[in-house]
């Protein structure tokens, strides 16, 4: 009987601790977005470009969740 309560134990802090482990995907279909009167699309990337003074700043932020 205790062998069944430890298994049974361990088996839910499995399920409560294992969580989600789905894909996470943060690239917006660039389909969907809107595009302003007069704009084309064009098939390009592009990037940020974050200088050393900006990096080196501290920002502190009233957000949560984990940022």
């Amino acid at each position: 009987m205790k062998s069944t309560m430890k298994l049974l134990l361990a088996i839910g802090a499995f399920i409560v601790l294992g969580g989600c482990a789905h894909t996470i995907r943060i690239t917006p279909d660039a389909a969907k977005l809107p595009v302003s009167d007069g704009a084309k699309r064009v098939a390009k990337n592009v990037g940020y470009f974050i200088s050393e003074e900006e990096r080196n700043r501290r920002v502190i932020t009233g957000g949560g969740g984990g940022d």
